[in-house]
């Protein structure tokens, strides 16, 4: 299974995942999840075809529409402007909840493109039943101070096997399943936390034309399955018996996943060798231009690593790597003087953001992290660079610098720990995060970085403890670093320590660069020692302290 993204005609950026070989097979997922729903359908499929699971626009990785009420036809279209994009003429077509609404429209508004037609976990929502729910259906989740939106969310992950609609306290609304573990439900919450406050833009779109005189004008072959352990049966069987259009058949599938794939692999399998089709040549997904920006994926030793790209601008790309349990967003503000003038790459570290937790430790420590991201960079065609790193992206990027040919150097808010204060924070650091059933790891999640921006270090409530400077507690930056914090996992531990245990002056006297700046901003807790840290390194008088208004300057010397 390989991800990968490509451009629309429109400039709008499209996640996807790959896998198998065959004549190409398109598949939509339900909302507001992602690729990762269908890739239960995909092990089925992928003997069959070359399988292209698309994120939806606005959610997974892929970029949102800009407009606030699409219709149904829009999301069609995007689908055949990516199949353009991927270089596929006609294809197969399969559409699950959200996923299927927008096939049936896919076949519709383009017949000659869809071969055949596979809608599953689609039915007919009865307009008295639908508009009464609305509300409920879809709550807001606007990121709040005081992290309540996180509970929320979790609500809405933990009642969706509890009842349908999932907000419903009718008991003839209850489906009777056993509640599923705490962990599948924090993996559910991932995925909604990446669709983000609009969330709901394209599910409700679906859940608004998801009914019977939908499917007027549909004249390619198609099936719908009728899965007995579908949590929409009801819906499902209503559509059935309001009669559908001849171009449509019924698959009958038994409760299990596996039974409902085979069905929808037989029928598959059976088109396939009734058009003859053969295998098409694999497609070559085109590499971001000269000029253009988004994100990508870069291949390194271990696993690919995710990353937010600028190729517009001239001069030595910069490099830049973002702290422990964070991720490439959050450095972002870093680099917005340079957007358009400098080549950039924001690279999510390995086991950060959208970048894969390699699964053996020893290839997620700092030389090994370092070592990844060079071959990244060398398979991309950049030879050198200029690095930005903040905390453990700091030491990886310290690393990094004698792997490949740095001329200048930031290191952001280095904070030197004492042996003592290290110990203590690896004794009463991080909360237990583990997911809990009733949600209360997310108000300890929400807590951390809420403290973090008050105190150094964050558990330490006394008046001594508080920091300096002005705190950040906008609820759109608290929400980014708690997201991240979960995103990380159980790894997030690990990594912080890591950073928490770093000796400075030996990763400060690893540099290989013409120039070196620690840059401490407004939140660096303790900046009076810097000099110090300085003092302790074999960095020379190329070195310097600058505060953030300066790192623009310094970089930007380095663009002629």
């Amino acid at each position: 299974m390989q991800c990968d993204y490509v451009t629309l005609k429109s400039g709008l950026r499209i996640h996807f995942r790959r896998s198998g070989e065959g004549p190409p097979l398109i598949l939509l997922h339900p909302s507001p999840q992602s690729s990762v729903a269908v890739l239960p359908a995909v092990k089925h499929f992928e003997r069959l075809c070359e399988c292209f699971a698309l994120d939806t626009p606005g959610y997974g990785l892929s970029e949102d529409l800009p407009e606030d009420d699409p219709s149904i036809g829009d999301y069609a279209d995007l689908v055949i402007e990516a199949a353009d994009a991927l270089g596929l003429g006609s294809f197969y077509l399969y559409g699950s909840a959200t996923g299927s609404q927008i096939a049936v429209e896919v076949g519709k508004r383009f017949p000659d493109r869809v071969r055949f037609l596979m809608l599953d976990m689609n039915g007919h929502i009865a307009d008295e039943f639908r508009d009464p729910i609305l509300d409920d259906y879809f709550p807001d989740v606007t990121a709040r101070r005081d992290g309540g939106h996180l509970q929320t969310y979790w609500d809405m992950c933990r009642q969706l096997t509890y009842a349908f609609p999932w907000s419903s306290q009718a008991a003839a609304d209850r489906l009777g399943l056993d509640m599923p573990d705490a962990e599948v439900v924090q993996d559910r919450l991932l995925v909604y936390l990446q669709s983000g406050e609009r969330y709901a833009k394209a599910y409700r779109t679906a859940f608004c034309v998801e009914k019977r005189d939908h499917l007027d004008g549909l004249d390619v072959p198609s099936v719908m399955t009728r899965w007995s352990g579908s949590l929409v049966l009801s819906i499902v069987d209503e559509l059935i018996g309001m009669g559908l259009p001849d171009c449509l058949k019924v698959l009958e599938a038994g409760p299990t996943l596996d039974e409902r794939y085979a069905v929808q692999s037989q029928a598959l399998a059976a088109v396939i060798a009734e058009r003859g089709d053969e295998v098409d040549p694999p497609v070559k997904v085109p590499p971001l231009a000269e000029g253009q920006s988004g994100a990508v994926y870069l291949d390194g030793a271990a696993s690919r690593l995710h990353a937010r790209v600028s190729l517009a601008g001239s001069g030595v790309p910069v490099v830049c790597l973002h702290g422990a349990a964070k991720s490439s967003v959050q450095m972002a503000a870093h680099l917005e003087t340079l957007t358009g003038r400098r080549p950039v790459y924001n690279i999510d570290l390995p086991g950060h953001g959208a970048s894969a937790l390699p699964e053996s430790a020893s290839s997620r420590t700092v030389s090994a992290m370092a070592e990844q991201i060079a071959g990244a960079l060398a398979d991309s065609g950049v030879t050198e660079i200029d690095l930005v790193g903040e905390g453990l992206g700091g030491a990886v990027a310290a690393r990094l610098s004698q792997l490949i040919k740095t001329n200048r150097f930031v290191v952001v808010n280095p904070v030197p720990y004492t042996r003592e204060e290290s110990a203590d924070y690896l004794e009463r650091g991080l909360p237990d995060l583990a997911p809990h059933h009733d949600g209360s790891h997310l108000a300890k999640a929400w807590a951390f970085v809420r403290d973090d921006e008050l105190f150094w270090p964050w558990y330490d409530y006394r008046g001594s403890a508080v920091r300096a400077s002005d705190a950040n507690l906008s609820p759109g930056h608290l929400h980014q670093r708690a997201c991240d914090l979960m995103i990380a996992g159980a790894a997030a531990p690990e990594f912080v320590a890591a950073e928490v245990t770093l000796d400075w002056a030996a990763v400060l006297s690893g540099i290989r660069a013409d120039r070196v700046a620690l840059l401490a901003d407004g939140q660096h807790p303790c900046r009076d020692r810097l000099a110090g840290l300085l003092e302790k390194s074999s960095l020379d008088t190329r070195t310097s302290v600058i505060d953030t208004r300066d790192l623009a300057d310094m970089l930007n010397a380095g663009s002629a």
